[in-house]
């Protein structure tokens, strides 16, 4: 701004003083988070006469806040179709020093079903100017515990959303020494049996042969 100046009918200059005192431009001003800043200049001659002037100062914040601690997604594995995910709140920091107030659309610590859903923390300062941060929570299955293919055999497995089937089979001139499950199925962890209640380890495969009919050539491991 232009400092003021002012003239006295007595031929000198008039005193001048400011409030805040020091103030000359350029003057760096805070946000404003009340009454504005008034800036007064007051001119006094030599027989203490006065005269006047001033200005408001508003600074209006136009800045949003800022994540300081990046939102991170969030897996977790479950035996049951839903559990209770906790997380650290996200942190933003304002140009105003002020505190902003942080609403997500999810509660900490909720139950969450399998399945990915998504969360959204919405960070607003005192002047309504606000910033968000996103992440994603995946709730899935306890993961199968993996069993190799039988030996001397094949596994062919299939997934469906919360798991997986397989079947077994033995390659040519071999067999399995017991018999197999007609399906193997797995979900929340857990490995089970169709037929139901079978040893959920499939069996290995073993050579298959006559003894009259017996060539060591036939059959290799």
């Amino acid at each position: 701004w232009t400092v003021p100046t002012a003239v006295d009918n007595s031929g000198k200059q008039p005193k001048m003083t400011v409030t805040p005192a020091g103030i000359k431009p350029p003057h760096k001003f805070p946000i404003t988070t009340g009454l504005p800043t008034v800036v007064k200049y007051t001119f006094t001659d030599d027989s203490g006469l006065e005269s006047s002037c001033s200005f408001e100062v508003n600074v209006k914040d136009t800045e949003n806040p800022k994540l300081t601690e990046h939102c991170v997604n969030h897996k977790v594995e479950t035996n049951d179709e839903t559990v209770r995910v906790n997380w650290t709140e996200p942190v933003f920091a304002d140009n105003s020093k002020e505190q902003v107030r942080v609403n997500c659309d999810k509660d900490n610590g909720q139950r969450f079903y399998w399945g990915t859903s998504w969360v959204t923390c919405t960070a607003r300062d005192v002047h309504d100017n606000m910033a968000e941060c996103r992440f994603s929570v995946t709730v899935s299955p306890t993961r199968c515990p993996h069993q190799d293919p039988p030996v001397n055999g094949a596994l062919s497995c299939d997934k469906f959303q919360f798991g997986q089937f397989c079947t077994v089979q033995c390659r040519e001139r071999f067999d399995f020494y017991t018999k197999p499950a007609r399906m193997y199925i797995c979900g929340s962890g857990k490995w089970r049996t169709d037929p139901h209640g079978l040893n959920t380890r499939w069996p290995d495969c073993s050579c298959t042969y006559h003894l009259y009919l017996y060539d060591s050539k036939h059959c290799t491991g």
